[in-house]
Order: C-alpha cells, then sequence, then structure tokens
C-alpha cells in the first residue's frame, strides 16, 4: 500500500505522531519513501543534512490562510485522537 503525503506533519518524535500536509509530486513521495526505509541513525543524518540547507535557502513565511488551514488541521487530528481515547 502507498502512503500518500497529503498533509502538515505535526511533529517527528520516536513514536511517530503527527499529520503530513501539502500535496507533492511522485519524485518527492519517492524521496519520502526511501527515507523511512533507512535506518533510525541515517534518518537522522539525512534530517541534520536537509534542516542544514534548510536554514540557508530562501523562502517567503506561509501566508495567514495557510497557517490558519495548518492549524485547523493540527486541531481537527488532535480531537479525532481524544475521542478515539
Amino acid at each position: 500500500m502507498r502512503k500518500s503525503y497529503s498533509r502538515l506533519i505535526v511533529c517527528y518524535a520516536p513514536k511517530r505522531v503527527g499529520v503530513e500536509y501539502f500535496a507533492m509530486g511522485d519524485a518527492a513521495q519517492h524521496l519520502l519513501e526511501s527515507f523511512e526505509a533507512l535506518s533510525e541513525t541515517d534518518q537522522r543524518e539525512v534530517l541534520v543534512a536537509l534542516l542544514r540547507r534548510a536554514a540557508e535557502m530562501p523562502y517567503l513565511f506561509p501566508a495567514d490562510q495557510e497557517l490558519l488551514v495548518a492549524a485547523d488541521q493540527v486541531f481537527q487530528e488532535l480531537d479525532r485522537r481524544e475521542a478515539a481515547g
């Protein structure tokens, strides 16, 4: 079963929790699937390298509407978990 990445990543923790966000292309999905197939040590090394590169990239801050949509999705996921027990 192919995992679909179409929501916001709420958090990354040893016990994977959160929802993922934003539709992405096949290449990006393949990259994430490959990342998940790595050992935890390799995942951390890749994550550190990506975060260093991301910190150096110019980017625009999300628009207010994008932040509202993301926050709404986070709270809907938290509500779903609370209702599930």
